[in-house]
């Protein structure tokens, strides 16, 4: 009497491991993207122009948040203007959006054009060093394409330098981009709202980092790993067809077909098993997000 039940315990346990495995996880999965991010901005032959790059995009986010903050006080003395029903301040406020139209548009082109070029060039300097190494490289002796086809270290290598460099180039960019963005959205807002009411704004901030936090430690961890099996799925059963592909003579000499259907079934069954899941994972965060925002404005106090 007075002690917790042993499962409860156990669940506890449990729950504080999974903490501590996930923060292992995210705190690995940070180093990791660093090291791939040095392969680009942190190579000499391409630093200056990495770091070149990195500060135009920063200059055209700060002008794009200083644009939106701009706009949006423009949209409020608008809304005055339209219920105080005064003509000559709406007709002024319209011409003042034609003006800030006209500097969106430069301002977004350079943007989008420089994000591109700054992605195909981490993508060649990325997929150059992987394919070197691959060709060109030796590990105790041996050829590292010829370890990695005894050894099995690495399953599918050529989609890992051929497609899998591309989309780790533009996750890891959209989300450096995306959080750059959000930060500069609130430095730029924070002002506006501290002016109204500064209890609003800490508690606002607090609730906000709360919830990127559960968000991140709760729910990443496991998007993340299963993505990461849904890409090996793929290149498995890619990887299938391939080789059928090549070998078609000797598959068709000995009958084969229906061994690689039976076995290509196998693979997609448990592809969309591991789908199944992933979509249940993405909908919880889905509706935890969409849950976070309604209940923002009863956090603030």
């Amino acid at each position: 009497r007075g002690r917790w039940p042993i499962s409860a315990l156990q669940r506890l346990r449990r729950a504080i491991r999974r903490c501590f495995r996930s923060n292992y996880a995210t705190v690995s999965t940070v180093r990791s993207a660093l090291q791939f991010a040095s392969v680009y901005s942190a190579a000499p032959g391409t630093r200056c122009e990495a770091c070149a790059l990195g500060l135009v995009l920063v200059v055209l986010l700060l002008c794009e948040g200083g644009v939106v903050a701009y706009y949006s006080e423009l949209q409020k003395t608008m809304m005055t203007s339209l219920q105080a029903k005064d003509l000559g301040a709406f007709s002024a406020i319209l011409y003042q959006i034609g003006g800030v139209i006209l500097v969106v548009v430069p301002i977004t082109f350079f943007h989008t054009y420089a994000a591109g070029f700054l992605r195909i060039k981490w993508r060649r300097s990325l997929v150059r060093k992987l394919a070197k190494t691959y060709l060109a490289g030796n590990v105790l002796g041996q050829n590292c394409f010829y370890r990695l086809a005894l050894m099995g270290e690495i399953d599918n290598p050529d989609q890992r330098i051929a497609e899998d460099a591309r989309q780790l180039v533009d996750t890891l960019f959209a989300l450096v981009q995306d959080c750059a963005w959000a930060v500069i959205a609130v430095l730029s807002f924070s002002v506006v709202l501290l002016r109204i009411s500064p209890s609003v704004f800490f508690g606002v901030i607090g609730y906000a980092l709360f919830c990127t936090i559960f968000a991140t430690c709760f729910f990443g961890p496991a998007i993340l790993h299963l993505q990461n099996i849904l890409v090996q799925q793929e290149a498995d059963m890619r990887y299938l067809l391939i080789r059928t592909r090549e070998n078609a003579e000797s598959v068709a000499f000995f009958c084969g077909g229906a061994a690689e259907w039976l076995h290509f079934d196998m693979l997609i069954a448990q592809l969309v098993a591991t789908a199944l899941r992933f979509a249940k994972a993405i909908s919880a965060l889905e509706t935890f997000t969409t849950t976070s925002k309604l209940a923002a404005i009863v956090a603030a106090p």
